[in-house]
């Protein structure tokens, strides 16, 4: 939750079968050299409770942004990601979530130089802003999130993405 996931092999993997209660959530997954998000096999089994995948940017990675490998997704909850140049495409053996963002430019403020704001660019980081999830935070009666790791703090909540969040 909350993390920034810059130049690695993959932002995400896991392991393993059957896994669950997994949450994957407000993260900013960026220039990878592999897949963003690599699941090494089933989400949840029969009755578990999947994967939670939601509010993440997913950018720029030189595969996909998420291989659902050659499990079966079963997230409990996939919506409001954002996916823009990923080299193999957004996602593979996975599901489109509701609210999801398809970027057309660069999101970051200076991605390579360290600067993961989200910048005011169109199709880039001002199609991020106020669209997370839950929408106006709940008993709060203002405020929306952004999708990915920071808050832009223009219009957005000063609750946390952990405080915010409803499942």
């Amino acid at each position: 939750v909350n993390d920034v996931f810059y130049a690695n092999t993959h932002c995400i993997q896991t392991s393993g079968s059957n896994l669950s209660r997994l949450f994957i959530v407000s993260n900013d997954c960026v220039s990878s050299t592999g897949t963003g998000v690599l699941f090494g096999s089933n989400l949840g089994g029969a009755g578990t409770w999947g994967a939670v995948v939601r509010d993440n940017i997913i950018y720029g990675n030189g595969a996909w942004g998420i291989d659902g490998n050659t499990g079966t997704p079963n997230p409990s909850a996939n919506d409001h990601n954002a996916y823009g140049a990923n080299v193999s495409g957004a996602f593979t053996v996975w599901l489109a979530g509701t609210g999801d963002v398809t970027l057309s430019a660069d999101p970051f403020v200076a991605r390579t130089g360290g600067n993961f704001a989200l910048n005011s660019t169109v199709g880039g980081g001002a199609a991020l802003k106020g669209v997370g999830f839950p929408g106006t935070i709940p008993n709060a009666g203002a405020g929306v999130m952004d999708i990915g790791a920071l808050q832009s703090g223009t219009g957005a909540a000063t609750a946390s993405a952990n405080s915010s969040y409803v499942q």
